[in-house]
C-alpha cells in the first residue's frame, strides 16, 4: 500500500490521483495519515513487509519542501525496545502539536488503546505517550482516531455496543463518555 494525493477544484471536481513520492512510499506498507491543515508536514503509518518476522508498525512524518518532500523520519513513540509492538493511525490536532493514535503498549486496557503525546517544541520531540484511560480505551481494540476542529475525538472501537466490528463512535471535546 502507498500513499496518494488528489485535490479538487472549485466545482468540486477530484483531479488524478498522484503518486506521493519515494521519500514518503516505500516498499513497506503506508497507511493511515494525517496532512496538517497549510498542506507543508504528512504524519502516516508505516508497517514493515518482511516475512515471519513482526516488526511493528510505526509512525513517520516528512515535510514539504517546495515541490518536494523531506525522507521521511520515524516518531520516537515507541517504549524502549519495543520493536515489535505498533503504533499507527496518527490524528493531529489543528496546531500539529496533539496526536493521538493506536498502538498496542504495555500498560493499556485491551489490544489497541489510543494514546497521547505533546509536541515540545524546546526539545523538537513528541513527549512520551500517555494512555487516554478506561474512559476510551476498553478491553478490545480502538483505532483509527480523528480530532475534529472543536477537539471532539472520533474513533472506531469493537468493544462498546455498537452494531459489530469496528464502530464508530464519539467522546466530546473532554473526551469522557
Amino acid at each position: 500500500m502507498d500513499l496518494w494525493s488528489t485535490t479538487r477544484d472549485n466545482n468540486g471536481k477530484w483531479s488524478e490521483p498522484q503518486l506521493l513520492p519515494n521519500s514518503i512510499n516505500s516498499k513497506d506498507n503506508e497507511g493511515p495519515s494525517v496532512l496538517s491543515p497549510s498542506g507543508d508536514e504528512i504524519y502516516f503509518t508505516r508497517c514493515p513487509r518482511m516475512k515471519k518476522v513482526d516488526l511493528g508498525c510505526a509512525i513517520f512524518y516528512s515535510k514539504r519542501k517546495g515541490d518536494s518532500w523531506t525522507q521521511a523520519k520515524k516518531v520516537r513513540l515507541k517504549p524502549e525496545d519495543a520493536d515489535t509492538l505498533s503504533c499507527g493511525h496518527p490524528a493531529m490536532d489543528s496546531e500539529m502539536k496533539i496526536m493521538i493514535f493506536a498502538a498496542d503498549f504495555p500498560g493499556g486496557y485491551g489490544m489497541h488503546d489510543l494514546w497521547i503525546s505533546e509536541y515540545d517544541s524546546r526539545e523538537e520531540s513528541w513527549m512520551t505517550p500517555v494512555n487516554l484511560g478506561p474512559d476510551i480505551n476498553s478491553i478490545g481494540d480502538e483505532m483509527f482516531p480523528y480530532l475534529s476542529d472543536n477537539g471532539d475525538l472520533y474513533f472506531s472501537s469493537d468493544s462498546y455496543e455498537g452494531f459489530g466490528g469496528l464502530d464508530m463512535f464519539k467522546a466530546k471535546k473532554a473526551w469522557g463518555e
